[in-house]
């Protein structure tokens, strides 16, 4: 054994001699530092966590925003404690970077991705987004990919699947992109009647017209708060936001098609609704006749 010790000494005292004092007093002053870090955040994390009045989105927003300040101060120590090394570091991070950029660019254009999904804001968690032919509601973005919870696939009039989707950042790049929670927070939604020939359409209308607005007219109003506030940042002009009724005569039958706005998660719901009472107003009228489809 002491002999063993006598080799091992020998052998790693140049390795020791050598070493900087500087560079090791930086990296115990670096590891340090970051341990107080992240430990103060996971202290803090389970301090909020454990609040009474503490819910699990405003958990969440807690969680994401000490993750960037934990991150943002890690970034600031290491430029501090190795200023003087920064010129070679930053040379051989240039070199390293470029090579990987050519061997691994989809997660480099993901990060990208990430980079631009915070700058410009196409969407943030909670919107309900379609992109790449899936839709959903996105509850959580990170550096390479973003989580959304699947809405429609086999499951019909924009509701979850309860699925989760995993994409990654830099879809924002390739593929189009539809918000449907930006703007007046409202999207169009269209009802339609097929009836007879013979029908009484324009009573009809006039019940449709009159449903819509007892129904909606709420909406309606906050759409056009929403809409003046969206309008400092989007050119979005409309000159009619109350529900409105269009005709249309086929060759054997009278279309009637409700437009009105609703909230994007609410779209079936609203629709169920205001069919109950379409079909409770029509049931004892023999003036308005459906067309068997």
């Amino acid at each position: 054994m002491t002999a063993l010790q006598g080799t091992l000494q020998t052998n790693l005292a140049p390795l020791w001699a050598g070493l900087d004092k500087t560079m090791a007093l930086r990296l115990v002053m670096t590891a340090l530092v970051l341990l107080l870090i992240w430990f103060s955040r996971a202290l803090a994390l389970r301090w909020i966590k454990h609040k009474p009045d503490t819910t699990p989105g405003r958990f969440f927003s807690w969680k994401k925003t000490t993750f960037y300040i934990a991150f943002g101060l890690t970034v600031l120590v290491i430029m501090q404690l190795w200023t003087e090394s920064l010129q070679l570091f930053f040379t051989f991070l240039g070199l390293v970077a470029a090579a990987l950029v050519i061997t691994l660019k989809e997660p480099f254009m993901s990060l990208a991705g990430a980079l631009f999904i915070l700058w410009r804001k196409p969407f943030g968690v909670g919107d309900r987004i379609e992109i790449d032919g899936r839709k959903g509601d996105v509850i959580d973005i990170s550096f390479f990919r973003f989580l959304m919870v699947e809405v429609g696939n086999w499951v019909k009039g924009d509701q979850s699947t309860g699925g989760i989707l995993h994409l990654p950042n830099l879809l924002v790049f390739t593929k189009p992109l539809v918000n449907y929670s930006q703007g007046m927070h409202y999207v169009w939604n269209e009802l339609m009647l097929h009836l007879t020939l013979d029908s009484d359409w324009e009573k009809a209308k006039a019940v449709l017209q009159q449903i819509a607005l007892q129904e909606l007219s709420e909406i309606a109003a906050e759409a056009k708060l929403e809409l003046a506030k969206a309008s400092e940042e989007y050119l979005i002009v409309y000159k009619n936001l109350t529900p409105i009724v269009y005709v249309k005569v086929w060759e054997k039958s009278i279309d009637l098609t409700l437009r009105y706005l609703c909230a994007p998660r609410q779209r079936r719901a609203t629709e169920s609704k205001l069919w109950e009472l379409i079909l409770k107003q029509f049931q004892q009228d023999p003036t308005v006749k459906f067309k068997e489809i």
